[in-house]
């Protein structure tokens, strides 16, 4: 696991705590760079991708639950 990988999975842990819409903002950034970032292998870029849905999920499950305690 290179130290590049471990910025973005890093990142990505932390859309979450940045609410709903703040926190889709910067997963589709983190995502977009991670595209570009020709120092991820294959496999690293792959894993972020599905860390990146992962985040989404919890977000939209944070977001689904939020609804219900109001």
């Amino acid at each position: 696991m290179t130290e590049v990988f471990k910025f973005y999975r890093d990142r990505l842990s932390a859309c979450p705590s940045y609410g709903f819409q703040q926190g889709h903002e910067i997963l589709y950034m983190i995502t977009r760079c991670a595209f570009w970032d020709s120092t991820l292998t294959d496999e690293e870029f792959n894993s972020i991708i599905t860390l990146a849905e992962e985040a989404h999920i919890k977000m939209m499950e944070d977001n689904y639950n939020e609804g219900w305690n109001q």
